[in-house]
């Protein structure tokens, strides 16, 4: 008599992780991770702020979760990987990310800088330069993600994306306007000021020093390759620009 074939099973799901998928935090002790099963745990890594040459690796294990001590103290964007096995299913792969930043304590107007005291008991208005935040979107999955000096937020609905999407949102001080326009180095001022000129004609705004800017890149996370359109709108919003500022 034929033995049946196992009963085809859910493959396991991260229900939770800490820290949360594209949190800035100050500081970190461990991470935790919870399936939606119980799995064999494996190929748990953590790659830091300064690429592949960062990388700790952690010990395999096997339940519903999974708990490892990490410390770090490097500031920018941290990457979290593994891969869960359950008694059926294929292996799956999972990604996380989170930011460990402090950032200063922001002026009144939140425009993304911080008030410092000089040598002579002046102060001055200093541009933070915060790192990047990266949180996965999803398929047919609504979410959000905050820059991790708080200046941008950027939300996308649940049918913005058909695959699983890596959102990176770097805010970016504008020390030089001219500089946000390539091609806009000069070796002198007036040709750094006419770069600037031509741009803001062509785009009809300036964008002013001092201001915030942001990067926003968005990955496969299947092939690594960008994606450039979307099948909805992605809402990047500075919530407390100073009154008159526009896109």
């Amino acid at each position: 008599m034929p033995i049946p074939a196992p009963l085809a099973t859910a493959p396991p799901e991260i229900q939770a992780i800490s820290p949360n998928d594209g949190l800035t935090i100050p500081a970190i002790t461990q991470i935790d991770v919870v399936a939606t099963k119980d799995v064999t745990w494996s190929n748990l890594k953590i790659v830091g702020p300064a690429g592949p040459a960062a990388t700790t690796t952690l010990a395999d294990g096997v339940g519903t979760s999974i708990t490892r001590v990490f410390s770090a103290t490097a500031i920018g964007s941290y990457t979290i990987s593994g891969t869960m096995k359950d008694a059926t299913n294929p292996p799956v792969s999972f990604t996380s990310h989170f930011t460990l930043f402090t950032p200063p304590p922001p002026t009144a107007d939140n425009s993304g800088t911080t008030i410092v005291t000089n040598g002579n008991g002046t102060t001055t208005a200093r541009l933070i330069d915060a790192p990047p935040v990266s949180r996965v979107a999803d398929r047919n999955e609504a979410g959000a993600i905050v820059a991790s000096n708080g200046v941008v937020s950027m939300q996308w609905p649940a049918t913005a994306f058909k695959d699983a999407t890596v959102i990176k949102v770097d805010p970016i001080p504008v020390t030089n306007s001219a500089a946000l326009f390539q091609g806009a180095s000069s070796s002198n001022n007036a040709g750094a000021g006419n770069a600037q000129s031509q741009a803001s004609k062509a785009i009809g705004a300036i964008f002013a020093a001092g201001g915030q800017a942001v990067q926003v890149t968005a990955t496969r996370t299947s092939d690594g390759t960008l994606v450039r359109t979307f099948d909805d709108p992605l809402e990047i919003e500075f919530p407390n620009a100073p009154a008159g500022t526009s896109p």
